[in-house]
């Protein structure tokens, strides 16, 4: 179940006449700002782990030991309880596996922490992505050392935590942001773990400025999962930039095809030798270029190289242009392809073209971010090492590193 998938069950509860006071997640990395923005309405308190729980989970026999008195037990004291049973169950066994979070979500109904929170963040991405390039440096140097959960190349960071290096590293109206986060953070906070770490109580999607190919391979589905999140707070616009190491201030996002806006950097396509290599989940900034390379062998053929792409404005949006590696110079020389342009897709097409390598250059002609898919067709489909299956460019040589799926 994704956390959309959550906040409509819950509301459609609520909906029935049900809400709960005290929202309980007997599951891993559930302790998440995005998840708590999730229940926004729907519950007054989340408990929740930032790490991986224990294999026994809660020790149901004294987490609603609250209950066993008399009297009327609020959600907040009961949640309490429950983080010290798992705090008696898990701490010093010497593992990671310590970390339970009551958070304050709502204040019966009125007072909502998790707004608090989404508006000290979009105010610190806002003065983030608007800092220059030595604050910009120093940002991404301030992920250096804070916690990460789930494992040491998962992408879930402590935010209390990263806010107060960057408050600490930084200095002016950013870094009064950050510690404005932590405040906020803290604020949700009811009670937490003392785990060895020094957790913050509250994790966030936080990928290291390397992780680019980890952010890519769940972009889409986690701006999908917490679009309410992300459009409060601009938190998926801050990771675009920082994962890619870009200054502050630009729009580039690198794709899985990584840093190819030059000919000397074309990102190899490999051998094609036969139809409809497909290359899906490619990003091309505004107004700059993507550069590709792939080689055919055996008889002449036809090639054909089509781009599409979505959020289409018109058929100029984009361009195509093939070239031929000259075999004895080492040139590239443009060649003369047919063209065909249709709003949202552009095809160059090159008649009994001659087995060698060729070049593909991408342009954008327009201030936005085009995502797009890449169609390359041609060769000849008998030379020895062509690929089999499925046309792809996530198949075989052709395969990117998607890092550890937790």
């Amino acid at each position: 179940m994704t956390s959309a998938e959550l906040s409509s069950a819950l509301r459609d509860l609520q909906g029935s006449g049900i809400r709960f006071d005290l929202l309980s997640f007997d599951a891993c990395l559930m302790a998440m700002a995005e998840v708590a923005a999730s229940a926004e309405g729907l519950a007054d308190v989340v408990v929740a782990s930032q790490e991986n729980e224990g294999r026994g989970g809660y020790d149901y026999r004294t987490a609603f030991q609250a209950l066993s008195g008399t009297g009327d037990v609020s959600p907040r004291t009961l949640a309490a309880g429950m983080v010290s049973s798992y705090a008696r169950q898990y701490q010093g066994l010497g593992t990671d596996m310590d970390t339970l979070s009551a958070i304050n979500i709502d204040n019966n109904g009125s007072t909502s922490f998790v707004s608090g929170m989404e508006t000290a963040l979009k105010d610190f991405v806002d003065a983030a992505l608007s800092s220059d390039e030595t604050q910009w440096s120093a940002l991404c140097q301030a992920v250096s050392g804070i916690t990460v959960y789930g494992s040491r190349t998962g992408l879930y960071r402590d935010i209390t935590q990263f806010m107060l290096n960057v408050s600490e590293e930084l200095s002016g109206d950013i870094a009064a942001r950050a510690a404005n986060v932590a405040a906020a953070v803290d604020r949700m906070i009811l009670t937490k773990t003392r785990d060895a770490r020094n957790s913050g109580g509250l994790s966030i999607l936080l990928p290291e400025p390397h992780q680019v190919l980890q952010w890519n391979a769940v972009r889409r589905q986690y701006m999908a999962d917490h679009a309410d999140f992300l459009t409060a707070t601009r938190w998926a616009e801050f990771l675009d930039r920082f994962v890619d190491g870009s200054a502050a201030g630009t729009t580039a996002r690198t794709d899985w095809a990584g840093r190819n806006s030059v000919a000397a950097r074309a990102f190899n396509l490999q051998l094609i030798a036969g139809n409809d290599y497909e290359f899906p989940d490619l990003v091309l900034a505004g107004r700059q270029e993507d550069w590709f390379r792939f080689r055919t062998g055996g008889a002449n053929s036809d090639v054909a190289v089509t781009m599409r792409w979505a959020d289409a404005q018109s058929a100029g949006d984009a361009n195509l242009t093939v070239f031929r590696r000259n075999p004895q110079t080492g040139a590239v020389e443009e060649i003369s392809a047919e063209l065909t342009a249709e709003v949202g897709s552009r095809t160059a097409s090159v008649s009994n073209a001659v087995a060698g390598e060729y070049l593909i250059r991408v342009t954008s002609n327009i201030n936005l971010t085009l995502s797009y898919t890449l169609q390359v067709s041609g060769g000849d489909p008998s030379v020895i090492g062509a690929f089999s299956g499925v046309r792809s460019g996530l198949n075989g040589d052709k395969a990117t590193d998607l890092g550890v799926i937790n």
